[in-house]
């Protein structure tokens, strides 16, 4: 997998999820080095109203598709009080290291 300019890293992670779901269950052990990449680079940033970042959490490809992803990342944004304002902003993007 390249980092394309055109392309928004994630999409990386929709790509992943949609080949999960079409995979057969002997063919996911197959998407294990394209899991690893993406968790190696690529990270979920957390910013607060009026851009303030607020850090950022891993990514942990553990849910079975990208909604209970996206849910679970939520919860552990909560879980880890990294924002303490109501609204907040995630995006994905390449871990600073890796850019």
């Amino acid at each position: 997998m390249t980092r394309v300019p055109a392309r928004h890293p994630g999409h990386c992670l929709r790509c992943f999820y949609d080949l999960l779901s079409a995979a057969s269950p002997q063919k996911k052990k197959a998407l294990a080095p394209l899991r690893e990449w993406i968790e190696e680079n690529l990270e979920i940033a957390i910013s607060g109203c009026g851009g303030y970042d607020n850090g950022s959490l891993p990514i942990r490809l553990e849910e079975p598709d990208l909604e209970s992803f996206c849910e679970s990342a939520m919860a552990r944004a909560r879980d880890d009080s990294l924002s303490s304002a109501g609204n907040v902003l995630f995006e994905i993007r390449y871990k600073l290291e890796a850019a």
